[in-house]
């Protein structure tokens, strides 16, 4: 069922980018609670395109939301979904918010923790 909700999200995310623009505040949260799905439940989310899903919406990023639709069950495929979601609700946020801000800071560990976890800082 984590698998479902994240898969409406997603397309929620697409619908709200479209309609509301890359930048809105409701883009970005949304997608941080995307990102907290796969955070929590990252190992039992299938991709769409594992369980024969397709999707019609677009996003603003020329398909942004791809890493985490194709991303793998696995632990690396699940904290590349993650950290693309987190990157994807950075901007928003700060555009609304400010750089400096609780929620925004909170992002840049995550962000960062996430990099580290990879190797790539």
């Amino acid at each position: 069922e984590y698998a479902a909700a994240a898969w409406e999200i997603r397309r929620a995310v697409g619908i709200l980018r479209n309609a509301l623009g890359g930048n809105h505040p409701q883009v970005g949260k949304t997608t941080l609670l995307l990102a907290s799905i796969y955070e929590r439940h990252g190992g039992s989310i299938v991709s769409p395109a594992a369980a024969g899903a397709v999707s019609s919406s677009t996003t603003s990023r020329g398909g942004g939301e791809s890493v985490a639709t194709s991303a793998a069950a696995d632990g690396n495929g699940r904290d590349d979904a993650e950290l693309e979601l987190y990157v994807d609700a950075l901007e928003p946020l700060k555009a609304t918010l400010g750089e400096v801000h609780q929620e925004v800071g909170f992002l840049y560990v995550k962000i960062g923790y996430l990099y580290g976890k990879k190797g790539d800082l």
